[in-house]
């Protein structure tokens, strides 16, 4: 890499998470020219942030971002983690992606669909279930599951929470549901 390319201000994003499901309650977006200077803080080990890498912050790396590259949040008390800046963030709305729970919770979602491989890689967790499991058994939402065939011989499992007013639709065999091709 060249000393002038090093130097083309890079964008990241601090997510701050809500302790109790785990989902983005708010985020900043931070601009840095020298991505060494924040890789000493969130990794000494580190040279660079990887793109795609997502890293927790404790909260004393939390507390030195925010003082050295004067981060704004509402709430900045809580865990945190710091990822790469995507085209996604350029929407005037803020995507669903990692928010369903907390958003479903408010009453602003009333339905989330997940679906991973089956069977899924156990190192990968594609689905949140951990998180909505205990909103499940406390019969604040309603899980259903199904294992649909996929492409190329594969098996695709869909998992669907909704708020507990709504009903599984009465389709027999669920294996009737057909996955969109496209």
């Amino acid at each position: 890499m060249s000393e002038e390319h090093s130097h083309e201000p890079r964008k990241f994003v601090v997510e701050f998470l809500d302790p109790a499901t785990e989902c983005i309650r708010s985020e900043s977006v931070l601009e840095v020219t020298d991505v060494t200077e924040l890789s000493a803080i969130v990794d000494p080990d580190l040279q660079d942030i990887h793109p795609s890498a997502v890293y927790e912050l404790e909260p004393d790396k939390l507390s030195q971002l925010v003082e050295r590259f004067g981060i704004v949040a509402d709430d900045i008390s809580g865990p945190a983690r710091l990822r790469g800046w995507r085209p996604l963030d350029e929407l005037p709305y803020e995507i669903h992606t990692n928010r369903e729970l907390g958003l479903m919770l408010a009453g602003k979602k009333p339905l989330a669909v997940f679906s991973d491989s089956y069977p899924s890689n156990p190192d990968f967790k594609v689905i949140p279930e951990e998180q909505f499991e205990p909103f499940v058994t406390a019969g604040k939402l309603v899980k259903r599951e199904c294992i649909l065939p996929g492409r190329n011989g594969r098996q695709i499992r869909y998992v669907l929470y909704a708020q507990g007013c709504w009903r599984r639709p009465k389709i027999d065999p669920p294996t009737a549901i057909v996955p969109i091709q496209i």
